[in-house]
């Protein structure tokens, strides 16, 4: 038995070094193994899903026949308590709204439907207007004008997260002759149908698999910038098999462009797969996102790419909202926010296509992101960046947020790599690039792992805001920014990091996708999720600039 147990646990150790011995790129290519083998490149049927809340009253989908009909929609609505309540809503049709027999809004107008998602969980209608509704059960009805295909959106308006206060039952649906508004509702002519069930396309998924959220290949900014750390592995190593993924990944979305507009438009499928894409309400839909398509039009020139590559980046440019300095900025969590994250999600794209597009315009407006947003979240004290500026009070938000840094911080070593040396601009980044690695280096827990709330050594050492301080650090050696003094900076990192990374290729202690907290608690009790992709492409791009360190020692 002694005899048979010595080479087992030899070869157990044997095994066991070997393991450690892999490279950074061997270690994360099990990674990208992992993603890979759990994408599929298809879509499927499914019951459309639906924005929380958003009533959607369709009725030339429930009635595709009738051209001069006026129409009528009931259902019930619970309150817990006897309340008035704001309503949201876009139509294109004249239409009544009736709660509990009373009329309370008309809305008179024939005109085009507006209606825009303009940011999370927040909304543009065309109107908004307050209905009454009794402590418990309600019955509300909807009666619209003939018209052609009447559509009506109806939402109750709230705070982003906040809970709603009303709950709406299933919709029925009748057709009628009577085309005038009444004080008082007779129903009682009227024949009821349920609400036709409507499809939409989503992309298939294994039943089972490491990232339980979006798809790997869905349109979403966190797919771009893995995608964008994929390349870089290629860039570096040549391996066909990433090239061919990314290649697939940016077909697959070209091929169902046209599919999945009309699901977005024609069906209301406000979540069909890549809705993102034709939402185009900030900058999470349409700058990260499209470094997919442009890496790989950089790669084959193939003109096809260029049309949505252009339809985005016209967004980023004139679309998003700004402040009055040229600044990006959001409308959350209050108006003129200016987020850290979207240092990212802007300059990495709009140099690329500065040069796809020789404009030199686009080219100065990432740097000016580069450099307005340090400035607006920079604390000297700390040397650190906050997550939000609140342009409102003129004042930053509270916290140090790993990945908000770590977003900043991947931007600008992106973009020394494209701005020409000898340029203003490429001096002006170099010297936010040196004030933030001093910074933050301080914040380096003795392991190599640096923290969620970067100055507070208790909260969870967090994978992806790692890898971006790591990544920055090495490509500053590799590149000269930096002297050999910072490799054990970058060495310690990627040995911290390297332990999240299972031999089967599953990453740990990635945050979720983030808002702006007010306190330490929201950001301390953020989710984690295995391989989320907004860890993976900072990951991919670590494993490069840390091998290339390696190999010059």
């Amino acid at each position: 038995m002694k005899k048979k147990t010595f080479p087992i646990l030899l070869l157990i150790f044997l095994l066991a070094i070997g393991c450690s011995k892999k490279s950074p790129i061997e270690k994360v290519t099990k990674v990208f193994e992992k993603v890979k083998s759990e994408t599929i490149f298809n879509l499927v049927e499914v019951e459309q899903k639906q924005i929380k809340g958003l009533n959607i009253l369709d009725f030339g989908i429930e009635f595709p026949e009738e051209k001069h009909a006026a129409f009528f929609a009931k259902s019930s609505v619970i309150s817990g308590e006897k309340q008035q309540v704001e309503i949201g809503s876009s139509s294109n049709i004249p239409f009544a709204v009736f709660v509990n027999g009373k009329k309370q809004f008309v809305q008179p107008k024939r005109r085009s439907f507006e209606f825009r998602e303009i940011a999370y969980d927040i909304f543009n209608f065309q109107d908004s207007f307050n209905l009454d509704f009794n402590k418990g059960n309600n019955e509300i009805v909807i009666q619209t004008l003939s018209g052609e295909r009447p559509k009506i959106y109806l939402k109750e308006i709230s705070p982003p997260g906040k809970e709603l206060k009303l709950k709406f039952g299933k919709w029925v649906f009748s057709k009628s002759l009577r085309n005038n508004f009444t004080k008082t509702l007779d129903l009682s002519d009227l024949n009821w149908q349920n609400k036709k069930l409507v499809m939409q396309h989503s992309i298939e998924t294994p039943k089972v698999r490491t990232y339980p959220r979006e798809a790997n290949n869905e349109w979403t900014y966190s797919n771009g910038a893995a995608i964008l750390g994929l390349m870089n592995i290629y860039n570096y190593n040549n391996d066909e098999s990433l090239y061919n993924y990314v290649k697939q990944f940016c077909d697959f979305t070209l091929t169902n462009y046209d599919l999945l507009r009309k699901d977005y438009f024609d069906n209301n499928s406000l979540r069909c797969a890549d809705y993102r894409m034709f939402r185009k309400a900030m900058l999470d839909d349409t700058g990260a996102p499209t470094l997919p398509l442009i890496l790989i039009y950089q790669k084959t020139k193939d003109e096809k790419y260029i049309p949505l590559i252009n339809e985005m980046a016209e967004y980023v440019s004139h679309g998003q909202a700004r402040l009055s300095d040229g600044t990006l900025c959001r409308p959350e969590p209050v108006e003129m926010t200016v987020w850290a994250d979207d240092m990212f999600m802007s300059a990495p794209m709009l140099l690329r296509v500065a040069l796809i597009n020789d404009d030199k315009s686009m080219a100065d407006d990432a740097v000016k992101q580069i450099l307005n947003i340090h400035n607006y979240l920079w604390d000297e004290k700390a040397e650190l960046h906050k997550h939000a500026w609140f342009d409102d009070v003129k004042e930053q938000s509270q916290i140090f947020w790993s990945r908000a840094n770590g977003w900043i911080i991947w931007a600008v070593t992106d973009a020394l790599q494209f701005l020409p040396k000898e340029s203003e601009s490429y001096n002006k980044v170099m010297k936010i690039y040196n004030k933030i690695i001093r910074g933050i280096i301080k914040y380096q827990d003795t392991d190599g792992i640096w923290h969620q709330v970067l100055n507070n050594p208790t909260s969870f050492g967090e994978t992806s805001g790692s890898a971006m301080f790591t990544m920055a650090i090495a490509a500053g050696v590799n590149n000269g920014w930096l002297d050999n003094s910072y490799k054990d900076h970058a060495l310690k990192g990627w040995k911290a990091i390297s332990r999240k990374i299972s031999n089967d290729g599953i990453v740990k202690d990635i945050c979720r996708g983030t808002g702006i907290g007010y306190d330490e608690e929201f950001y301390m009790k953020r989710k984690r999720f295995p391989n989320d992709p907004r860890g993976l492409g900072a990951l991919f791009t670590c494993a490069v600039e840390v091998e290339k360190l390696m190999k010059d020692q």
